[in-house]
């Protein structure tokens, strides 16, 4: 808003899938592993970069953890990209303690922040609870094509200067942010 402020931007936060033609949605931001789609233009923004993190007070009670396997035996928690079922399969490992599930990530990272147990969640969204310290990264998350961030918006689309600059910027926000990171 500070650097457009002629441009109006609704966000609309939702694990259903866009339809660019009835949902008058000029580009989406989605999280997964890509896939090419015809009619659609897809770039990436930024892996996912996984991480198991948990506050400061529930970690004081755990075991030393040195990759993902070693949280199997604490609460975990995920959001609906059920990234610790994936994992599980992944692996064909199971847990014997409880994934408890939230429908967003901010959610769940919340609820680890309050000690909940443990989740995983992309890096780039534990920034700031990391930075705070109301979070502590437990291990990364090491398998290869973890998936990304990407933004998705039609190909054959009209000419839309207010969408091509806001592609612009969210691009330059994710660059920023990966250098930030790369500095830590």
């Amino acid at each position: 808003m500070q650097q457009y402020p002629n441009i109006n931007v609704q966000t609309i936060a939702t694990e259903k899938l866009t339809n660019f033609q009835s949902d008058n949605v000029d580009l989406a931001i989605r999280q997964g592993r890509l896939k090419a789609v015809k009619g659609l233009h897809t770039q990436a923004l930024s892996p996912l970069n996984l991480r198991a993190v948990c506050s400061p007070h529930f970690a004081k009670d755990l075991q030393a953890i040195n990759r993902l396997e070693d949280c199997l035996s604490y609460p975990l928690i995920q959001d609906s990209h059920k990234l610790w079922d994936a994992f599980l399969s992944e692996n064909e490992l199971t847990t014997q303690s409880r994934i408890a599930q939230f429908n967003q990530t901010t959610l769940a990272i919340d609820a680890a922040a309050n000690g909940q147990g443990i989740a995983l969640a992309p890096q780039i969204l534990l920034n700031n609870e990391l930075a705070q310290g109301r979070l502590i990264e437990l291990c990364p998350d090491t398998r290869d094509n973890q998936g990304g961030y990407y933004l998705v918006y039609p190909d054959h689309h009209k000419n839309s200067p207010n969408r091509d600059a806001l592609i612009n910027w969210i691009f330059s926000e994710f660059q920023i942010n990966e250098s930030s990171r790369l500095l830590e």
